[in-house]
């Protein structure tokens, strides 16, 4: 089984040169509308990833190596954050594309709700991809760990 996910990565990316680009003046809706669109695009894969490979992988890496179980249980934990996380940016990106048209007239309205938005998504992007290094380094250390001597 592979760790990686390109799409995901690409998604990741992608969302963070969004968030990461400044504002020009006349430009806002564009700006939102794209963030948006990239926030939903980490979100349906990384949602994928969260339940599917990743359960799997953390399943693995328990059967692999029972000792390792401690660090399973706080990479689910971590994945449980990783999910609020999303969620909050997601509703964030969407709330400010509802509100854009209120927001858009408004330069420190419009500087307060981007830098939110702007803020927590590049947490998220950086939080997924600790995760998903996490995650390979615990798969690939369940198969090659030195156990010592075993009967």
């Amino acid at each position: 089984m592979t760790t990686a996910n390109p799409q995901l990565a690409e998604a990741l990316e992608t969302l963070e040169q969004r968030l990461e680009t400044p504002i020009v003046p006349g430009e806002l809706r564009d700006w939102i509308e794209e963030a948006a669109e990239a926030a939903d695009r980490v979100e349906t894969l990384l949602k994928s990833q969260l339940n599917d490979t990743h359960g799997k992988l953390l399943a693995e890496i328990r059967e692999q190596d029972e000792g390792l179980a401690p660090r399973v249980e706080q990479l689910q934990e971590d994945d449980a954050r990783l999910r609020e996380q999303l969620a909050e940016v997601v509703q964030i990106a969407h709330a400010l594309r509802n509100a854009e048209d209120r927001v858009e007239p408004d330069e420190q309205l419009a500087s307060e709700a981007t830098s939110e938005l702007v803020d927590k998504g590049l947490e998220l992007v950086i939080a997924a991809r600790k995760q998903e290094t996490a995650i390979a380094t615990w798969y690939v250390e369940s198969f090659e760990r030195d156990r010592g001597v075993v009967d």
